[in-house]
């Protein structure tokens, strides 16, 4: 049996949070296969290549953080805490 790593991270860390557009999300996360929740997002980052191209550049530092932290999901959710040393948008 294994317990997953998760980066919790508060949704203030993404630059849009609106759910109409799912083509904007699609580009937003990059390839990256994600979930909308009620309140933020569930990430499943493939860590491979952080500097892939296709990675948003925004999302890069937090990828590179999931991947040092060897954590397997990155949940994006209003009640989360905001990380001092990674960008916020308003």
């Amino acid at each position: 049996m294994a317990i997953a790593k998760c980066l919790d991270l508060s949704i203030s860390h993404v630059p849009t949070t609106d759910h109409s557009g799912y083509p904007l999300f699609k580009s937003l996360f990059g390839n990256h296969r994600y979930c909308v929740a009620d309140y933020g997002f569930v990430v499943f980052p493939c860590l491979d290549d952080v500097q892939d191209d296709t990675n948003p550049k925004w999302l890069i530092p937090i990828l590179e953080k999931a991947k040092k932290s060897n954590c397997i999901l990155i949940n994006f959710d209003m009640d989360a805490p905001v990380d001092k040393t990674l960008k916020t948008y308003e």
